[in-house]
């Protein structure tokens, strides 16, 4: 939990928060029916603790995010249960690559260059029956392989001949090399089958269960989204609870320039007064923050305070009941002295009125005439009924303090076609069709507009494929379409179709385009779906006909049971639209989850984690400094030897030809880039010998080496590059033998790659120089 910073800073848990859910655990774990059987108890109150700890978690955390918490508890698991290899495991969350084996002409068309070293690196992974070292030998064979390849759905299906024997875990590592866009979808079957369809189910809490974790001390957090406000789910609740703007018990402060006066009064008289505060948009007023943490402090002091002397006139009040009662029954007293002397339990006395009211005066007038300092409240008392509900976007001026003693909600808006569409339609659940002139074409045109909002909408996600800018489509802008339609088919004998489609898609969802293009799409969808042929029940997308008219339940029912399955189809596109934007969510997915693993040798060994791996030579422990120090003398040992500048620049013509120039200041540039490799990995190697201090630098590149990435003190002097380690190396090589190549003869390769230039357009505005010169 405390790491998960980390990925977002909105993710912030303390340990008194930790300590409140353990206990909510334990105190609602179930017993097994044998109340003697230790290990059946110690399992359910596992459970209790791991299923009511992700459920805190989870609900505070965006989508995109709950699979990482999932995998992550699951791997953990997993490790101490000893199940999964760890080195196979390091192998899927670093992703290794081996370079420099060409591919056979067999696989070249089905299998890419970066996929192709992935898979050698994985022939090196041991522990797997069949052994991963007959996969590129058995791949580059069989046909099957390709054909498993090439399916929809590869993680739904069996791994040709005898690789079907290999473990759920061990297919995610062919998935890996071979279908990384695949790997999100595996993953989440492999954690619903290992620990269980809870912890990939949605858990989504609503504001009323909520509610019941918060305190006078404890706010509740909203981490906004676009397209979420949380405010009217309050104000729910309140008029539920009694609680309303109307009798003075709910404060809405929307925070902007000028509102912290407003937001401070309205805290301090709910504080005094009781009542909810709701602050909207705290992230606004950076300045003020420092200010509300601390008001929290003094808050949370006052409570903690009275919460204090409440429990010690409790405990007094009992203790002087007690002996209230053995002085007004002596014969009681007696017996209890008695029985307690001759150790049996003591059985209950009856009850005497006469002898309760007197304890109750006695009580009373206690209270009254109490001196006692330990009782006295100095200061002002808060209300009971006091509580503070928070909202901002993820923001890293949110203080820490605020976040720790939050409990934290998120609230996104919905993912995919079909829970958009049903999104859309919720915002005409009073039926306004009812009210229409035309109530069948007002339906069809408006279950057509949701479709439209719900294509245009979710289509962001593919990237420059779906829209070439960003738009903020929103929920208001087909409540708008609604309205202008209403308008439009009330006075008019016929549907005005050309109108209506202008007015949607130029000036309504069209005010957001700047596109030209994209304009162009949004126009064609109209185009296709507001036609005459959406009342006679025109297909939406294949098996998705509009439906006739229904009621909103129908229509809700319509949806869930006829939606087609999430597909790059419904929006018109092939179904390879969606690889690369798969690819990079499983690529920044196993990324997050390899920066939370432990990086030093104990936490690694408890964990279960990768410096638990045995290593085969020694029989050893292979810590993290093992690691790396392999990985520094490997590419200390190909790391090529600068160019000699002085000589080349010696042996060049003073009139030199453009390219000439081109050439040589790629070989400053590589030069550069080799004296900051060399460096690096030199004072590295001294600082894991403990001859040099670990500097912050340092200590980064080591983290980013465990992981395969390039490290960030090389990617200042380094070309562009997005790939990993292993092919970046490989890269650097390849760009040092073109330039070493033209450095023989300073005249031009015959053969010049373009992409292994740092400035490829300098080579050709070079050539265009030389030709226009000759």
């Amino acid at each position: 939990m405390d790491q998960l910073c980390k990925i977002d800073h909105m993710y912030q848990y303390s340990l008194e928060a930790f300590m409140t859910v353990f206990n909510k655990a334990l105190a609602k774990a179930a017993h097994p029916e044998d109340r003697k059987d230790v290990a059946a108890r110690v399992a359910l109150v596992q459970k209790s603790i791991t299923e009511t700890s992700f459920a805190y978690v989870s609900r505070g955390l965006f989508e995109r995010h709950k699979l990482i918490f999932s995998s992550l508890l699951c791997f953990a698991i997993l490790g101490r249960e000893g199940t999964i290899d760890r080195r196979q495991l390091d192998f899927l969350l670093r992703g290794k690559k081996k370079a420099g084996i060409e591919r056979p002409e067999s696989v070249q068309e089905w299998c890419t260059e970066p996929n192709w070293a992935g898979v050698q690196a994985l022939a090196e992974v041991e522990g797997a029956t069949p052994e991963f070292s007959s996969l590129p030998h058995d791949m580059s064979d069989s046909n099957r392989w390709k054909l498993w390849v090439e399916t929809e759905r590869p993680e739904e299906e069996k791994l040709p001949a005898d690789w079907k024997g290999l473990s759920p875990f061990q297919k995610l590592l062919v998935l890996r090399c071979l279908r990384p866009d695949r790997l999100t979808a595996a993953l989440e079957d492999f954690v619903a089958s290992s620990i269980g369809k809870y912890f990939v189910s949605d858990q989504a809490v609503s504001v009323d269960v909520s509610f019941k974790d918060s305190t006078t001390k404890t706010p509740l957090f909203f981490i906004l989204s676009a397209g979420v406000d949380p405010v009217k789910n309050v104000e729910d609740l309140g008029r539920k609870l009694g609680f309303t703007g109307d009798n003075g018990k709910l404060s809405n402060v929307s925070l902007g320039q000028g509102q912290e006066i407003v937001a401070d009064r309205a805290l301090e008289r709910c504080f005094n007064n009781g009542g909810w505060t709701m602050l909207s948009n705290i992230h606004l007023v950076q300045k003020w923050l420092p200010s509300l943490e601390q008001r929290l402090d003094q808050y949370d002091e006052i409570y903690t305070r009275m919460a204090q002397i409440a429990k010690y006139k409790s405990e007094k009040r009992a203790a002087r009941r007690a002996m209230l009662k053995a002085e007004m029954d002596p014969q009681a007293r007696a017996e209890g002295v008695e029985e307690g002397a001759e150790g049996e339990e003591a059985h209950e006395q009856p009850e005497h009125p006469e002898n309760e009211e007197a304890i109750v005066e006695e009580e009373e007038e206690e209270d009254e005439d109490d001196d006692d300092p330990e009782t006295k409240m100095e200061g002002p008392k808060g209300h009971p009924d006091f509580r503070v509900f928070l909202s901002a976007e993820p923001s890293v001026v949110i203080p820490i303090g605020v976040l720790q003693r939050s409990v934290k909600l998120t609230s996104e808006p919905p993912s995919g076609i079909q829970a958009n569409l049903a999104r859309a339609m919720a915002n005409f659940s009073d039926e306004p069709w009812d009210r229409s002139a035309k109530p069948s074409e007002y339906r069809c045109i408006m279950f057509a507009m949701c479709f439209f909002h719900a294509v245009v909408v979710e289509r962001k996600k593919f990237g420059p494929q779906g829209w070439n800018r960003v738009y903020p489509f929103n929920i208001g802008d087909l409540t708008t379409c609604i309205d202008v339609l209403g308008n439009y088919i009330e006075d008019r004998p016929r549907i005005p179709w050309e109108d209506l489609r202008y007015v949607f898609g130029e000036i309504m969802y069209g005010g957001h385009i700047t596109d030209d293009r994209d304009r162009i799409l949004c126009m064609a969808y109209l185009n296709q779906w507001i036609v005459p042929d959406v009342i006679d029940g025109l297909e939406l997308a294949t098996g998705f006909p509009v439906p006739g008219p229904l009621s909103y339940a129908e229509y809700d029912q319509y949806i869930e049971e006829i939606c087609p399955p999430e597909s790059p189809i419904l929006y018109g596109l092939h179904p390879n639209a969606e690889i690369n934007y798969r690819t990079v969510q499983a690529q920044i997915m196993l990324a997050a989850i390899a920066d939370l693993q432990p990086k030093n040798a104990n936490a690694l060994a408890a964990a279960g984690g990768p410096g638990k791996r045995k290593s085969i030579a020694a029989g050893e422990v292979e810590t993290p400094n093992d690691v790396v120090r392999a990985i520094v003398d490997d590419l200390t040992e190909k790391l090529p030897e600068d160019y000699n500048l002085v000589d080349i620049s010696e042996r060049l013509d003073e009139d030199r030809a453009p390219t000439q120039h081109v050439f040589y200041q790629e070989c400053e540039r590589i030069n550069i880039l080799l004296d900051t490799v060399r460096r690096s990995l030199s004072q590295l190697t001294l600082a894991l010998k403990g001859e040099l201090s670990m500097s912050e630098d340092l200590q980064l590149m080591f983290n980013e080496l465990i992981l395969s990435r390039v490290p960030s003190l090389w990617m200042r002097d380094s070309f562009a590059s997005i790939r990993p380690l292993a092919l970046w190396f490989e890269s650097l090589l390849q760009r040092y033998t073109q330039c070493n190549d033209w450095t023989a003869e300073l005249t031009n390769p015959k053969v010049i790659h373009l992409n292994l230039f740092f400035n490829p357009m300098s080579l050709l505005t070079a050539l265009m120089q030389q030709t226009s010169i000759a």
